[in-house]
C-alpha cells in the first residue's frame, strides 16, 4: 500500500509539472501575442488574468510541494506577470495595465490561500487519524 501512495504521489507531481509548464507556455504566449478577440469574450479580462495565475499557482505547488518552494513560486509568478505586462508595451496593438498586475497577483494569492487552507487541513485530518489510530491501539 505504502508503494502505490507514493507511485501515485510522484505520477501526480510529474503531472502537475507538465500541466505548469504547458500552462506557463500559454500564459506567456497570450500575454505577449498581438491581441486578438479574446477565448471568452463574456468573461472580465481581470478575472482571466487571476484565474491564469491561480491555475499556474496550483499547478507549481503542486509540482514543488517543499514549504521552502512556496514562497520562490509566488515570487517568481508574480515577477513574471509584471514583466509580461512590461513586454506588452512593445507589442503592437497590446497596452500594459497596471490592473492586470493586480489581477495576476491576486490569482496567485488566493491560490496560495486555498493551498495554505487544504493544507492545513490536510494535517489536521492526518493527525486526527493518528490519534485514533493510537487510542485503538491501547
Amino acid at each position: 500500500m505504502i508503494g502505490r501512495t507514493n507511485t501515485l504521489a510522484i505520477w501526480i507531481r510529474y503531472g502537475a509539472r507538465a500541466g505548469f509548464v504547458v500552462a506557463l507556455l500559454a500564459v506567456i504566449y497570450l500575454s505577449v501575442a498581438p491581441q486578438t478577440t479574446s477565448a471568452f469574450p463574456d468573461v472580465s479580462d481581470k478575472i482571466q488574468h487571476a484565474f491564469a495565475y491561480f491555475v499556474l499557482t496550483m499547478l507549481g505547488l503542486l509540482s514543488f510541494p517543499q514549504q521552502k518552494a512556496l514562497a520562490v513560486l509566488a515570487v517568481a509568478l508574480i515577477v513574471l506577470g509584471c514583466g509580461l505586462e512590461g513586454v506588452q508595451a512593445m507589442v503592437p496593438g497590446r497596452v500594459p495595465a497596471g490592473s492586470d498586475i493586480v489581477a495576476n497577483t491576486a490569482g496567485v494569492l488566493i491560490g496560495l490561500l486555498l493551498a495554505a487552507i487544504a493544507r492545513r487541513l490536510l494535517f489536521s485530518a492526518r493527525a486526527c487519524d493518528k490519534r485514533l489510530a493510537q487510542g485503538a491501539g491501547k
